[in-house]
């Protein structure tokens, strides 16, 4: 997956899902989540479960705290770097 890609879906990673799917799944209520995951079979309902799990793992670039500081992150977050 392209680093675009991961800003666009926020993802840290892409299960293996479709990226339509995933797309569609990622734009659901949490109660719509919960409906989708029980009727999903064992291996489907982990891929989907790992979508929001990748989404919550997800920091995006300008918001780490490792590497070098980059005038986009100073721009970002002047506070922390000001």
């Amino acid at each position: 997956m392209t680093n675009d890609l991961k800003h666009e879906l926020q993802l840290k990673w892409l299960p293996g899902i479709d990226l339509d799917e995933a797309r569609r799944f990622l734009t659901l209520t949490d109660a719509e989540l919960t409906i989708e995951i029980a009727s999903a079979g064992d291996e489907r309902a982990e891929l989907l479960i790992d979508l929001p799990t990748a989404r919550a793992m997800y920091v995006h670039s300008l918001d780490r705290r490792d590497g070098s500081i980059t005038q986009e992150k100073v721009d970002r977050h002047p506070d922390r770097y000001g």
